[in-house]
């Protein structure tokens, strides 16, 4: 089983991911097949600081360091385990440092340009 890590782009949140959770999430049973089986263990779409429900309003004080520690993190604390980790826009510089942190590298790196 495969685990993913999303993490957004600036000015979004965990929930710009929602239909992508969804496809990956949904039983694979579910019609229409539109696409052969894959193993999903967990997907977790990432909140950034000052992002989604980590938000308070304010961005302006949010620092390129506390992303990259909320991505290490989030992999240790969501319990994943060698994860495809998938970054959108102006979080591939963020993931790509935090993957230079990480004790466990991830399976894959994959970068959506907005």
């Amino acid at each position: 089983m495969t685990d993913y890590l999303l993490v957004h782009a600036a000015g979004q949140g965990a929930w710009s991911w929602g239909r992508v959770w969804g496809e990956m999430t949904s039983p694979v049973e579910h019609p229409p097949r539109l696409y052969a089986y894959r193993a999903v263990g967990k997907v977790f779409p990432l909140d950034l600081p000052g992002h989604g429900l980590d938000s308070d309003g304010d961005t302006s004080t949010v620092q390129f360091e506390e992303c990259v520690q909320a991505v290490a993190r989030s992999i240790s604390r969501q319990g994943l385990i060698k994860p495809v980790i998938v970054a959108h826009g102006s979080a591939a510089p963020i993931v790509l440092q935090a993957c230079a942190t990480l004790d466990i590298e991830p399976s894959r790196i994959v970068l959506i340009s907005g």
